[in-house]
């Protein structure tokens, strides 16, 4: 979690982590708010590739929240990890643990299960304090899936909180499409097989997108 550039923790390191993630955020904030100030023509350009992109991008996507959606039960965050572990869902099965401990740890997946409303009036510390660690680009797709259409009205607000939940969103909306050209330049250079999604490069799960986003959570 980001706290504060005051953040405290037992752990020294983890103290000087939480402060050195916040100067991070802080700095991206900005970058994204200068961006708000540029001229109409660069925006009309930039506003015209974003289209594309999001036209581009919009079947997997939604493909990529309904798998999470799947996995997720609406009330997910009303139950501890343990007492998930006990509770059939409505169809009858059980929810298996590395599923609910990723909900757990990078809770900024529960957004997907919250009211759009909610989100919409919610304070940007509730948004920008969700952990974010680790995510697949199959969870990042769901994501943009989801957030997009209620991020779309935080753009033109000139209340400062509103414009600190759009820079949040911008954030995470560039880390995506960094990580999805990251997943497609892989592809175009070692292929992937057509009967199960294989990738036959010869790097390991850590170093290999593809792998990794189909091993570490099989959705």
């Amino acid at each position: 979690t980001i706290g504060s550039s005051q953040a405290t923790h037992a752990d020294p390191k983890v103290q000087a982590k939480l402060r050195q993630d916040y100067f991070v955020l802080e700095q991206q904030m900005e970058k994204y708010m200068r961006a708000l100030e540029l001229t109409d023509e660069y925006l009309e350009e930039q506003e015209r590739a974003e289209t594309a992109f999001d036209e581009d991008n919009a079947r997997d996507n939604e493909i990529a929240l309904q798998r999470v959606w799947k996995h997720m039960p609406v009330d997910i965050r009303q139950r501890s990890v343990d007492e998930w572990l006990e509770t059939r869902t409505p169809n009858g099965k059980f929810m298996t643990k590395p599923f609910l401990l990723k909900f757990s740890r990078t809770n900024i997946l529960t957004l997907l299960r919250m009211k759009p409303d909610f989100i919409d009036r919610a304070h940007p510390c509730n948004l920008e304090q969700r952990r974010v660690t680790g995510l697949t680009l199959t969870e990042r797709r769901a994501l943009q899936a989801f957030l997009h259409p209620i991020a779309r009205k935080w753009r033109n607000s000139k209340d400062a909180s509103t414009k600190r939940k759009w820079a949040w969103y911008c954030i995470l909306r560039q880390t995506f499409k960094d990580h999805l050209q990251t997943y497609q330049y892989h592809v175009a250079k070692f292929g992937v097989s057509p009967d199960d999604g294989s990738c036959g490069c010869p790097v390991g799960t850590l170093r290999c997108p593809v792998k990794t986003n189909n091993q570490k959570l099989n959705y």
